[in-house]
């Protein structure tokens, strides 16, 4: 969700807070500062913060304190896009709604607003809110279908077709009888010079040197994708929810997709995997297998395998 949210405003830089933390105040009455909410980068568990970053870099290394202040806004430094934008470019890239795929069942997923919190929850709409749906979490919902198209129409410069299953039809002696066109959905209405910077981002994930994802590199081939971290939906009714870690929170899914190769983009891997920790670690090696077998690469797997960098 923070490739969405980078895709309403580019260009400006935040200072990402030192210590990879920023503190909402209390928003009820009355008044208490022991009631402050803190919202924490990843990184903050090493005992610091990327500092001041660009667009590229924010998505790069995945700093979530940048997509907080860019989302939600942080007292006078910036006023912050909102959960309207927000919400208003997720639709544009898909999600939020079905694809259109020729199967049944298909979940439109979730991106929630002030009202649908108002109907739902009969609470308001808090800035922590719009700091969770700028990087993907709180009420977020999304399939991996679904990312996988907002991830192909970032690598189709803003060009967001129906998922289809079949590409063509064919007789015995395998001539095509049929085939299937693209279908279009629409163009979102963004400037391709943004998307190439959020492009650039995903590329800088995985191949410079404090990218989240090393483990995607393939040699020969640039790919191009972005790591993230779910969270379990909070239900304290549920006996059947996993157990908690020793600070109790409740384990994390693993995501991460990718486009490949950068320049010229063929395929598009997306992968969830429920219960699996951090996208860098558990996700991403399991898109390179597959970018692997689709590109026809014989790579060891001591080689292929490179050490994850801690991170989203």
């Amino acid at each position: 969700e923070n490739v969405i949210t980078t895709r309403t405003r580019l260009g400006d830089g935040f200072d990402g807070n030192n210590d990879g933390i920023i503190w909402l105040p209390n928003q009820s009455f009355p008044w208490d500062r022991t009631k402050d909410q803190p919202f924490y980068s990843w990184i903050h568990k090493y005992g610091y913060g990327h500092g001041f970053v660009m667009v590229r870099e924010a998505l790069a290394v995945s700093d979530d304190i940048f997509f907080y202040q860019l989302g939600g806004g942080y007292l006078n430094v910036f006023h912050g896009l909102g959960s309207e934008a927000i919400g208003y470019y997720a639709r544009e890239f898909g999600l939020g709604q079905t694809t259109g795929i020729e199967l049944p069942g298909e979940s439109q997923g979730l991106i929630p607003n002030p009202k649908w919190k108002r109907l739902n929850y009969a609470e308001n709409w808090l800035t922590g809110d719009t700091y969770n749906i700028s990087i993907g979490q709180g009420f977020v919902l999304a399939t991996p279908l679904q990312m996988a198209n907002a991830t192909a129409a970032v690598a189709n410069r803003g060009f967001l077709y129906q998922p289809q299953l079949v590409d063509h039809v064919t007789d015995a002696e395998g001539k095509t009888v049929r085939g299937f066109e693209p279908l279009l959905i629409h163009e979102a209405p963004v400037d391709p010079a943004h998307l190439d910077t959020v492009r650039e981002g995903m590329y800088g994930a995985v191949n410079w040197p404090n990218g989240t994802a090393p483990r995607a590199q393939l040699p020969g081939i640039a790919v191009a994708g972005k790591t993230g971290t779910a969270e379990y939906f909070r239900d304290d009714n549920n006996d059947n929810q996993p157990d908690r870690g020793e600070k109790g929170n409740l384990p994390t899914h693993a995501w991460f997709t990718a486009f490949a190769p950068y320049v010229d983009p063929e395929i598009v891997v997306t992968v969830f995997v429920a219960n699996g920790g951090e996208g860098s670690s558990t996700a991403a090696p399991v898109a390179t297998r597959i970018l692997q077998a689709y590109f026809q690469l014989d790579i060891p797997t001591q080689t292929a395998e490179k050490p994850a960098t801690p991170g989203d």
